[in-house]
């Protein structure tokens, strides 16, 4: 049936929280996932916020930039 069809909830989950560390890397909200209920766009703008650009420069509030040796 459809449910066969479903991604499996893990994986799932595990993809959410990494989203959502990366929004934060970048000094946004994890509420910003939702922007990928928006049709093109929305999927558009975190492959771009998520993928391409550089996080916050230093440290911020969810700890030191990793990319600071």
């Amino acid at each position: 049936g459809p449910a066969g069809h479903s991604p499996p909830p893990g994986p799932l989950a595990a993809l959410g929280t990494l989203c959502v560390a990366r929004l934060h890397d970048r000094g946004r909200h994890g509420a910003w996932l939702g922007a990928a209920l928006v049709p093109v766009a929305g999927a558009l703008w975190l492959t771009v916020e998520l993928g391409l650009r550089r996080g916050s420069e230093g440290a911020n509030a969810w700890g030191a930039d990793p990319t600071e040796v």
